[in-house]
């Protein structure tokens, strides 16, 4: 719920954004294709097609190109992207490295957000550092951005309203927003 909230007011211009975890990055898809086919008017609609296929066989739960790696002690097993799956093979081959590791950076994110679902996963994501976003930095974010945005308490026993220029968070998760960063 708190990310659906957000989505209406982080954009590309904040520090955090909602990533879609599990979901391949297009533009290395775009970039090849320009490459590969530049006189083609079409080239933008082909890239998506075959930037569609890709996402969707990610979903497939018939399809995991993980291998177990256990290290040298036999301690700590680890699922890892198995380089040697034939559709990974043939993708890195036939189309090179960028989507690869596009294709590659998906599947693990959507292994670790939601292995059994095989579906994309909302992350709050703070840019700059390339990592997951706390709620204690969204709530900073949200501060900051001035007195129209700030968090009010309407009295010591009632719920919290949080005022935003364009959304309203539900009473219960700006109140644990505040208990978090109060803390």
């Amino acid at each position: 719920m708190l990310i659906r909230g957000l989505s209406d007011v982080l954009s590309d211009q904040t520090d955090i954004v909602i990533k879609r975890m599990g979901e391949i990055d297009e533009k290395p898809f775009l970039s090849t294709f320009k490459r590969r086919y530049p006189a083609d008017d079409q080239v933008m609609v082909k890239a998506a097609k075959f930037h569609s296929t890709w996402q969707d066989n990610l979903r497939k739960p018939d399809w995991h190109p993980f291998k177990l790696v256990i290290d040298i002690d036999g301690e700590n097993p680890q699922e890892v992207v198995d380089e040697d799956d034939k559709k990974l093979k043939s993708l890195k081959k036939g189309w090179g490295v960028e989507i690869y590791n596009a294709v590659t950076t998906a599947l693990k994110e959507m292994n670790e957000y939601n292995p059994s679902g095989r579906y994309v996963v909302p992350e709050l994501w703070l840019l700059k550092e390339n990592r997951k976003a706390s709620l204690k930095e969204c709530q900073v974010l949200q501060v900051a951005r001035g007195s129209e945005d700030a968090c009010v308490e309407m009295s010591s026993w009632s719920c919290v309203y949080c005022i935003q220029v364009s959304f309203w968070l539900c009473k219960t998760e700006c109140f644990l927003l505040l208990n978090y960063v109060k803390m």
